[in-house]
């Protein structure tokens, strides 16, 4: 009886803390079927908005036959052209083809630019290094979905929130559209 009692209670000291831990944690996601989430410096972002002259949701496009794939989000409600107001966090994403794949060369098969704007200060970063992998990709009204792992560089404005290089992980699961961008990538 004694074993059990000691068995339960080494059971109880493991498992009860990492429940309530992850019970705790809430994400500006939660509930969110589309996303671009990422964490820079130890601050999450979540960009849960397309573009309202685009489509509401982050989203995913096939350029050019297919050629290459543009995948934006946003952490507030804008236009492709415009900004939010207040503080945000805007991600946009090309990849090289139309389909589930593993990236690493920066800037080459692919290309992640991050803008933050807080505190009044407006920040740019662009990957340099690391992985881009695209687990899901889907028909137009299905979903692409996959991580990243990156190296960042700054631009546009001199680096506040830390040291260059940084780093940054993520995931994202966004919308599948039939659009054309208007700009060249």
């Amino acid at each position: 009886m004694k074993r059990l009692v000691a068995v339960c209670f080494i059971l109880a000291v493991i498992f009860v803390p990492g429940f309530i831990f992850a019970s705790s944690c809430d994400s500006d996601s939660a509930g969110a079927e589309y996303y671009i989430n990422f964490t820079l410096e130890g601050v999450e972002y979540s960009c849960t908005f397309g573009f309202t002259d685009v489509d509401n949701d982050p989203f995913a496009a096939a350029q050019s036959g297919g050629s290459w794939t543009f995948m934006a989000g946003v952490s507030g409600t804008t236009t492709l052209f415009g900004e939010p107001s207040g503080d945000y966090a805007w991600v946009e994403v090309y990849f090289e083809g139309a389909t589930t794949a593993t990236f690493t060369s920066a800037g080459e098969s692919y290309d992640v630019d991050i803008w933050i704007y807080t505190g009044g200060i407006y920040y740019y970063y662009g990957a340099s290094l690391g992985t881009l992998e695209i687990t899901t990709y889907e028909e137009v009204g299905g979903a692409v979905a996959g991580s990243f792992d990156l190296t960042l560089v700054g631009g546009i404005e001199t680096f506040a929130l830390g040291d260059s290089p940084l780093t940054t992980t993520g995931s994202f699961r966004v919308k599948r559209i039939e659009y054309t961008l208007p700009i060249a990538n």
